[in-house]
């Protein structure tokens, strides 16, 4: 009973749909929920590290192509012999093709978290006015750095804050369950004992719930 109004209050809340769905699945079949969450946490984990992996990538690929630019070459040349992994083989195709620029910095959009719209804008500018590139080039790669930089600060920060919530909400949540679960409720089972264990758990998730979407804001 104590499980579901811990749910219950989470969702009243707002708490993070993985939050009380784990705790929700875990009630109800413990090792199958384990596995579940455990997978679940993985996958999340596996996109954050693609996402911070092409941030990094995107500095290094605009570094490489305005020493490119900047030693003569074109910004064709420098797209075709670049090996990062932003660059598809849809854009090597373009650029093999003969291509505009202006559809090649297309094509490269979606893979710049940081400089995708500005690298287009660029590429369709160069194409119409024959604008040097050099420069711009050096210009959204500092940016890039300094948005990664920027990022790594606030996803220490968020870590910081969300594990404070853990230890602080979560960790006396499991206890509770526990101690549920296990018929560890002291005698007599009175709502002398009930009520305050179920307002202290509404406390801790209501508190815990606060932390996770301000910080989820925060990283969005």
């Amino acid at each position: 009973m104590l499980i579901w109004t811990i749910v219950a209050i989470g969702i009243l809340v707002g708490a993070p749909a993985i939050v009380v769905g784990a705790v929700a699945v875990v009630a109800i079949a413990p090792v199958h929920g384990s596995i579940a969450l455990v997978a679940a946490a993985a996958f999340q984990g596996w996109r954050k590290r693609e996402k911070r992996a092409a941030a990094t990538e995107e500095v290094a690929l605009l570094r490489s192509l305005a020493g490119v630019v900047s030693a003569g070459g074109t910004l064709r040349q420098a797209i075709s012999m670049s090996t990062s992994r932003l660059v598809t083989d849809n854009v090597r195709r373009l650029c093999a093709a003969g291509a505009s620029i202006a559809d090649v910095g297309d094509a490269m959009k979606p893979m710049m978290p940081t400089n995708g719209r500005q690298f287009a804008a660029m590429c369709a500018m160069s194409e119409h006015t024959g604008s040097s590139v050099a420069e711009p080039l050096v210009a959204f790669a500092r940016r890039a750095k300094v948005a990664q930089t920027r990022e790594q600060k606030k996803r220490t920060s968020l870590a910081q804050t969300r594990f404070s919530a853990w230890v602080v909400g979560v960790a006396p949540l499991c206890l509770t369950a526990l101690i549920v679960a296990t018929g560890g409720i002291p005698e007599p089972r009175t709502a002398l004992v009930v009520i305050p264990m179920v307002v202290g758990a509404a406390l801790q998730i209501t508190g815990t719930a606060v932390v996770f979407v301000i910080s989820g804001r925060e990283a969005t």
